[in-house]
């Protein structure tokens, strides 16, 4: 194993830029325009397309070689029962004043999905319709998600995640209450891995990185097979030093073949004193 397998914070200001394209969302809410990459599939009623205020649906098979993302940033994730008019509340901790964007996508093998919307900062939310969810019947455990912003640190424009929290309009009262206590991140590559690393940081007002909370740490869940997410946690209980609540996250990768690969450098926040919520006997 090299040091290039896996990433380090002292770089992670430099590179602290999130490895996603938006060019779906137009400028200004209202005005949404779909991802002119994406080729819609599966017709009409649930190829990807202008939606109202959300571009969603199925897409052709992209191409593309051994990718490592992060796919889904979530602080919670409320077990959900398929339904055309039950919407999903999606909320984020607010942070700045600059547009957010959220994005959905499928975990499940082979089913090439995505809903891409922005929003404004306030209110810190939006409510997604579900009807192509029900339709494609996709469960929690099979979709990824993710928001972001852009905010302006001493070291230039920062992209800058913000842990989801999704909240079915109806959850079953009966449902069993457990304390959430952290953040669930989902990972994803095309290829097998060897084995995955993990390097968390504090960063400081100026978004350079402080001393490590987490270097290089292996995951080792011994079996990495290629297009199944991974899921790690990353405890509220770790999150402290860090003045504006900015964190750096690095994952890297050893490939089967003994090369290394390592995903984008994602920076999120964590707003100090976070709460622990209530969620239903899923796990978070």
């Amino acid at each position: 194993m090299t040091n290039r397998t896996h990433a380090t914070c002292p770089c992670a200001w430099l590179i602290c830029l999130m490895g996603i394209s938006s060019p779906c969302i137009a400028a200004n809410l209202g005005d949404v325009k779909c991802d002119p990459g994406l080729q819609p599939a599966g017709g009409n009623e649930v190829g990807y397309a202008l939606r109202g205020e959300r571009c969603e649906g199925l897409y052709v098979q992209e191409v593309s070689g051994g990718t490592l993302e992060v796919v889904s940033f979530t602080e919670n994730f409320k077990a959900y029962k398929s339904s055309n008019d039950k919407p999903l509340l999606l909320e984020w901790p607010a942070l700045g004043d600059t547009q957010v964007q959220v994005r959905a996508c499928s975990l499940r093998r082979k089913l090439y999905y995505r809903m891409d919307t922005l929003r404004a900062q306030k209110p810190p939310s939006y409510l997604w319709p579900s009807d192509i969810l029900s339709r494609l019947e996709l469960r929690r455990d099979e979709i990824g998600l993710l928001a972001w912003t852009e905010q302006p640190l001493a070291t230039g424009r920062r992209t800058i995640h913000l842990p989801v929290r999704v909240t079915p309009q109806e959850s079953p009262a009966s449902a069993q209450q457990n304390a959430v206590e952290s953040y669930r991140v989902v990972l994803l590559s095309n290829v097998e891995l060897q084995e995955v690393y993990i390097t968390l940081c504090p960063l400081d007002s100026n978004g350079r990185p402080g001393k490590p909370i987490r270097k290089s740490s292996k995951l080792d869940y011994g079996f990495y097979p290629a297009d199944r997410p991974i899921t790690l946690h990353i405890s509220f209980s770790e999150l402290n030093g860090a003045p504006d609540g900015l964190y750096s996250l690095s994952v890297g990768a050893e490939l089967k073949n003994g090369n290394p690969k390592n995903a984008a450098e994602v920076c999120f926040f964590h707003p100090r004193g976070t709460p622990r919520r209530q969620v239903d006997g899923g796990k978070p």
